[in-house]
């Protein structure tokens, strides 16, 4: 598990990215945001058509 102080340098880094290394993360960040909200709708469809 990450540390306090290990999830503070990963902040800082990703605060901090410049050029195409910036960029790259930021399109990795958004791939994920759209895969989190695409399972997120999924298992709401599912919830909602299992019988109570």
């Amino acid at each position: 598990m990450d540390t306090n102080d290990d999830l503070k340098q990963l902040a800082l880094q990703l605060r901090e990215t410049k050029g195409t290394a910036g960029i790259r993360i930021g399109e990795l960040m958004n791939e994920t945001n759209i895969k989190m909200t695409l399972r997120i709708i999924d298992h709401s469809k599912n919830l909602m058509a299992s019988p109570l």
